[in-house]
This record gives structure tokens, sequence and C-alpha cells, in this order.
């Protein structure tokens, strides 16, 4: 479950959190981490998030909710 996975990865010192999406399949939730200002940045936490927790992921444009 998402919020069990974002509860991981924050005792593991990342900044996760979830984001609430819909598609053709329905509403989903999305577990998100960080967000870093630099994509490469981004690129090597995405590459340690994959070692330690076995997730895949990408890597997507950080969007401010109003």
């Amino acid at each position: 479950n998402a919020n069990n996975l974002v509860d991981r990865l924050r005792g593991a010192g990342y900044k996760a959190y979830t984001k609430s999406i819909s598609n053709t399949v329905g509403d989903l939730t999305s577990v998100l981490v960080g967000p870093w200002i630099e994509r490469s940045a981004a690129a090597e936490y995405q590459k340690e998030l994959q070692d330690e927790f076995m997730l895949p992921g990408d890597i997507v444009s950080y969007e401010i909710d109003q």
C-alpha cells in the first residue's frame, strides 16, 4: 500500500509523499520522492531507490498544487 511505502521511504530519510491521480484504469495513488532542483540529483536518487528498495521509477517534473 502507498502509505506503508511512504512510511518506509521517510524512515530511510527520503522526502516522500503521495498524490492522487486518475487515468483510464481509475483512481490511483502515486508515491513520489523529492523534489530535487537538479535533474542529475534526481537521477542519482532514482538509482539509489532502485538499489535500496527495488523500486522502478520515473523522473517527473514537480507540480505545485494550488
